[in-house]
Parts: C-alpha cells; structure tokens; sequence
C-alpha cells in the first residue's frame, strides 16, 4: 500500500485530466523506484492519507487540515478502514506531509511511529526509515520515503539509495 499525502490541487487536476494521470512526474517516478527494486507495481494498492482536492495553493503547497476537526476524524477513520480492508503486508509513507499525517491519525493505533513524528526525513539513518509494526494483530512494515516528485531534484547515488530502502522493506514485509 503506498499512502501519498492529497490529491494535489482542482488546478493541476484539471490540467492532467485530458491526457490522463499515468504518466505525472510522480507516477514515472514511483514506476521508476518499484522496477528498480523489483517489486511487481500491479500488487500495490495507491492511494493518499488525505482526501480530495485542494482549492489553493500550488501542487508542491501543503494545507494545514488540523483546523477542521471533521475533515481530520474523517480522515483517519477512512485510513483506518483501508488498512483494514487491504491489509497491506508493507505501507509505504510518500514524502513528509503524508508522514505527519499518518502520524496524527495512527499514532494512538502503533506508537512506535512517534519516532517519524520527531525526525525528519532527510536526518533518519535507513534502519529508522522501516519499522515492523503490529496492525490489529498483523505484522505490518511501515517504510518512510520521500515523494517521488523529489526525484527530479535527486542525484543518481541518492536514487539508488531511495530504491535499496524501498526493496529492503518489501524483503522485511514479505519474508
């Protein structure tokens, strides 16, 4: 299960629509991450920690959810029935908005994620990037990554640094 943060902005959405969603610079990327790690992309279950669109803002902006409780009880009960529903064996974290996110929403549920909560991603050593956790009573494999549209700004050694993370995560999640 991979968990980006929102659905991007009304503007960028109506700008991909006519040619479609499947080839944005962060689709490629995350195409790019999972062959290189070998991980078969047709398993994965893609969706976002946050729902909808937002009306302002650019693409790379973030809003502040906080300020509308509703929207965030909503929020983590629809996280929660997909986790429970999907049953992910791994759930990839995409980018620290979705991070602290999904900190605020599951931390009462696995308290182990308050370390991510804490650091960020740029300063976390690979070992704190993945943690097994317990999910109603399953093992779950948390990994936190950056978003692929960091890829863009990436170098060649930290791409591949990016991937190594990712397929020792699947490897934990699927040994």
């Amino acid at each position: 299960m991979f968990l980006g943060n929102d659905f991007g902005t009304l503007k960028s959405f109506k700008k991909v629509l006519p040619r479609g969603y499947e080839d944005v610079p962060t689709w490629r990327h995350l195409r790019q991450r999972l062959n290189k790690a070998t991980i078969p992309g047709e398993i994965g279950f893609y969706t976002n920690a946050v729902l909808g669109l937002r009306t302002d803002k650019n693409a790379l902006g973030k809003t502040d959810w906080s300020c509308d409780p509703d929207f965030c009880q909503f929020v983590g009960e629809f996280l929660r029935f997909q986790l429970e529903m999907m049953k992910p064996r791994l759930l990839v974290v995409l980018g620290s908005n979705a991070k602290n996110t999904v900190c605020t929403t599951l931390e009462a549920d696995i308290p182990g994620i308050a370390l991510w909560r804490e650091k960020e991603l740029s300063s976390m050593e690979s070992a704190e990037t993945i943690q097994v956790v317990e999910w109603r009573k399953r093992k779950l494999v948390m990994h936190l990554t950056s978003h692929p549209y960091s890829d863009l700004r990436k170098d060649d050694a930290r791409k591949a640094e990016t991937v190594q993370r990712l397929k020792q995560a699947w490897e934990t999640a699927t040994a």
